[in-house]
């Protein structure tokens, strides 16, 4: 019995953390690059200024103190072809050893990549 009260305990602060949370303020970056930018590894977007020429990381795949070229996105949509964008997606759905979530997001990503380029051509 102690334990369910002490749940629900826990279950209440965590509500009221909830309605008093202020997130922070977002540090500005330091020398951002100006232009949108994609990450080579997971394929997500930065809108301009949110990713800086001195640290590149990726907060959403975590390559944070990896060695990564960013590319602008304009530069990374001209570099590929729409047989490229179907050559990577068959290739990472034989990747194994990933969570499901993961790999459900960045095969999204590669589509909509290639949608993208489809509108281009």
């Amino acid at each position: 019995m102690a334990i369910s009260k002490k749940k629900n305990q826990l279950g209440q602060s965590f509500q009221e953390f909830l309605r008093t949370y202020v997130p922070p303020e977002p540090v500005p970056v330091e020398n951002p690059i100006v232009e949108e930018t994609i990450c080579p590894l997971c394929l997500e977007r930065f809108e301009s200024g949110s990713i800086s020429h001195y640290y590149p990381f990726c907060s959403d795949c975590s390559s944070e103190g990896l060695s990564f070229e960013v590319k602008s996105f304009a530069v990374f949509m001209a570099e590929k072809t729409i047989e490229e964008f179907d050559d990577m997606l068959s290739r990472w759905e034989l990747v194994e050893g990933l969570r499901p979530e993961y790999k459900a997001l960045k095969s999204e990503r590669i589509m909509a990549l290639r949608e993208i380029k489809r509108a281009e051509c």
